[in-house]
């Protein structure tokens, strides 16, 4: 936070006539006055009164606490031949704010580039939404898978017995000789499945105005008021840190800056998992009772007739049918991804004439 500026106001007296006019102030130490005129002399000009100051301290690093201000280590000056001066509040220091692309102003320097009026446009955040656990394809358990068979060259002309699509140990079970088969898929569910949720935040939808901070190394002043200099293009303010939601009477144009803006999203995303249970899918026969282990042997359903491979010897003791994973699987997001700010680092109040 920076601290409050120190006027400083010298009069000199001396033979009962006062010093009317303001006069240089360059600093604090050990005066030299002239004699004082006398009667004779009243309308002779003003003395000059002189002096000497000390070094001013260092100026901290904004860094220091947080502030882009620092502490004020400015001069002051006569300022009695400006157009207006002004009571400076404690706590805020001469500033000039104007365009970043143009250079401090004579007497101001420690430029500081400053963001104000951050924005956001439309869709600066969204959902996103991934696959983690993807569905699966269930048949009814009672329904029949209806098939046929033939010689190859026969157009699986023969009909065979219904197949339960649940692990099911009735109906022919081998040995298969070398036929063609046609198995016939019957409908199944999509069930299951997860998706995860994000909040995305598009950084490009974040708008400000560019501006440029710069301190006054010399401030003029006029019977302990501040006058504000002609500086264009920027404007002659005085600012303070912290976000101040009024602006003094006399410096009534209130812009807040800061150091850089930014925004959050909250995840208020929701996801629903999609995709498509295609008709077909396998019948395949085990040497376990209850479908358990590898299957011995695969048969396509897919309501074509096709040729397939014998099981030899082999007979089996199950048989069950699987319907296809499911197609065109996704997540699609829904809710919203409401944001947050934006707000400003290092918030620092600017008054303005």
């Amino acid at each position: 936070m920076g601290k409050p500026w120190l006027s400083r106001a010298i009069f000199a007296s001396s033979m009962g006539v006062g010093l009317a006019a303001c006069t240089v102030i360059t600093g604090v130490g050990d005066l030299v006055v002239g004699d004082a005129p006398d009667a004779s002399e009243a309308s002779a000009p003003v003395p000059t009164v002189t002096g000497s100051i000390a070094p001013p301290t260092p100026a901290r690093d904004a860094s220091d606490d947080g502030s882009l201000l620092g502490d004020p280590d400015a001069s002051v000056v006569d300022g009695c031949s400006a157009a207006e001066c002004s009571d400076v509040p404690a706590g805020y220091q001469l500033v000039a704010l104007g365009p970043r692309d143009a250079a401090c102003p004579a007497d101001f320097g420690a430029p500081a580039d400053v963001v104000e009026t951050p924005s956001l446009d439309p869709g600066a955040c969204t959902c996103s939404c991934s696959v983690t656990q993807p569905p699966t394809c269930n048949a009814s358990p009672n329904a029949q898978i209806m098939s046929s068979f033939g010689p190859n060259g026969a157009a699986c002309l023969q009909p065979s017995a219904t197949i339960p699509a649940r692990c099911d140990g009735s109906g022919f079970l081998g040995p298969f000789p070398a036929n063609e088969r046609r198995y016939v898929p019957v409908a199944a569910t999509r069930t299951g499945g997860t998706c995860s949720r994000t909040a995305v935040k598009d950084d490009s939808k974040l708008k400000t105005v560019a501006r440029r901070l710069c301190r006054a190394s010399v401030v003029p002043q006029c019977d302990g008021k501040t006058c504000a200099p002609a500086v264009t293009p920027y404007a002659a303010c005085i600012a303070t840190t912290g976000d101040v939601p009024e602006c003094p009477a006399a410096w009534p144009e209130r812009h807040l800056v800061g150091a850089s803006a930014s925004f959050g999203c909250t995840n208020d995303c929701g996801c629903s998992v999609g995709g498509n249970c295609p008709t077909r899918g396998r019948v395949s026969y085990f040497a376990s009772a209850d479908c358990s282990g590898a299957a011995g042997i695969v048969f396509t359903a897919n309501n074509a007739c096709t040729a397939t491979a014998g099981s030899g010897a082999a007979a089996y003791a199950s048989h069950r049918y699987d319907p296809d994973p499911p197609t065109g699987v996704g997540c699609q997001p829904n809710g919203a991804a409401p944001p947050t700010g934006p707000t400003l680092a290092q918030p620092t109040t600017v008054c303005c004439k």
